[in-house]
């Protein structure tokens, strides 16, 4: 999910709703941005389907501590897959 705006000179910008990354900015197309879009890796998200897939591994949850690190706030953001794995 991709929240666009539009800039006063015509050109767009556009942000991830999962991770509220700027995933591109001045953008003049739609083609464009859907192009970016699609190239975007959001490492909430991907950490949440990681989380989904149900991995209870020592590496895993090594790496997920360090991922709640990196990422402060994402506990708040993801309660329940956190936990789950924490």
């Amino acid at each position: 999910m991709y929240n666009r705006t539009q800039n006063e000179n015509g050109t767009y910008n556009t942000r991830c709703l999962f991770c509220f990354m700027t995933v591109a900015s001045d953008v003049e197309s739609d083609q464009e941005l859907d192009r970016l879009e699609t190239r975007h890796v959001c490492p909430e998200r991907a950490l949440a389907e990681l989380v989904a897939r149900g991995s209870q591994t020592r590496p895993f949850r090594r790496a997920l501590r360090f991922v709640k690190d990196w990422a402060p706030g994402l506990a708040e953001r993801c309660p329940e897959e956190a936990a789950a794995c924490l």
